[in-house]
């Protein structure tokens, strides 16, 4: 074959094999955030970061919301409506990995586009200052949140991932379902992701043409980008809620007692004073209480469920039954923080005992005493 046939036939297929990968991914589309062929879906975790900032632009009803990592899926928005405040309308933006710098970023974006009445969020030990992942399609926050140019960020969802797409098709043909779309917001008046019409010709110039002249003509008021530490984005993100005269609900998780265990206990006290001392107060749901020993009130090791999810609210708000707070929720501030965090050493050790305790008793025994 001549050298000229043969690069024009070499680059024939490695640019088929190139639009073969891209409209696999478009028809496949995992994460629903192209939307351009649109069927049911099922068995497979979209992304919801994009979904909900892309639902909350069609619905500018929403003054109060939910933030914080997946613990924060278990608040239900009606949930929060009830224990909170009936005269607002509650929506759950947490997101899977949720850190400091991706809640100051949705606050920030919540607070120029809308009068935001009350937020309620999830502040994790744990997760504040853990980095993002540029590559994770499943986290990957939406452009109007992070400032990213629009084209990289749908370039993105063109990748080739052969595990996933397995993973995925896997799941399709899955008779059992699941559906961790809407968690949280199992109210809504439309779902996240509409699985009609089949062929989406407004995404398709959205994501295409659309995105391009975004890029082109530039982003005025993008928010700032994430340049500090996750206590840093927390006290940026106490600033805007100030500034913008936002009503806020703060806590800390109900760690499971084997995870609680397993914190540095400096570490962790020294992080809970500086939340304090930035938050002004904050509810604390974790230690050695009522709840986090037994494994019945959790979904996983790193999950409580959604009962725990409207206790905690019912108690934040003060709409909890007398009988029903116990030592489940300390509300923290300047004046008691000492004393709370000297009673936080004192659980974690009691905590790493029982642990310990179990663990000598064998598998049979599920509870810490």
């Amino acid at each position: 074959m001549p050298a000229r046939r043969f690069n024009r036939w070499w680059l024939a297929t490695v640019f088929g094999l190139c639009a073969l990968q891209a409209l696999i991914a478009v028809v496949a589309d995992p994460y629903c955030v192209l939307g351009i062929v649109r069927y049911p879906k099922r068995n497979f975790e979209p992304n919801t970061r994009f979904l909900k900032v892309e639902y909350l632009r069609r619905h500018p009803e929403f003054d109060a919301f939910i933030l914080g990592s997946s613990r924060a899926s278990f608040l239900e928005s009606e949930a929060a409506r009830a224990a909170c405040g009936p005269q607002r309308r509650y929506f759950n933006l947490n997101a899977s990995l949720e850190n400091g710098a991706g809640i100051r970023q949705k606050l920030d974006w919540l607070t120029r586009t809308r009068k935001v009445a009350q937020v309620i969020i999830a502040v994790d030990f744990d997760l504040q200052s853990v980095p993002g992942d540029p590559l994770d399609l499943l986290r990957q926050d939406h452009p109007l949140i992070t400032g990213a140019a629009y084209t990289g960020f749908y370039a993105k969802y063109l990748l080739f991932q052969p595990r996933i797409l397995a993973v995925y098709l896997q799941g399709q043909f899955r008779v059992a379902s699941f559906d961790p779309w809407n968690r949280g917001n199992r109210h809504l008046a439309e779902t996240l992701y509409a699985a009609a019409p089949p062929f989406d010709f407004v995404r398709l110039f959205d994501t295409t043409v659309g995105a391009a002249a975004t890029d082109l003509a530039g982003k005025p008021s993008a928010p700032r980008r994430a340049t500090d530490t996750g206590t840093g984005e927390f006290r940026r993100s106490i600033e805007i809620l100030e500034q913008a005269h936002v009503d806020r609900i703060l806590f800390v998780p109900p760690y499971r007692l084997d995870q609680y265990a397993s914190f540095s206990i400096d570490a962790y006290t020294a992080w809970l004073r500086k939340t304090v001392a930035d938050g002004g107060q904050i509810w604390d749901f974790s230690g050695y209480n009522a709840v986090t020993p037994d494994p019945r009130n959790y979904d996983d090791p790193l999950h409580f469920n959604e009962a725990i999810g409207d206790r905690i609210l019912q108690r934040a708000c003060g709409t909890a039954p007398d009988d029903a707070s116990g030592d489940f929720g300390v509300r923290v501030t300047s004046e008691n923080v000492a004393a709370h965090v000297a009673g936080h050493r004192i659980q974690h050790a009691a905590a790493r005992a029982a642990l310990a305790r179990r663990q000598a008793a064998g598998p049979g025994h599920a509870r810490a005493p």
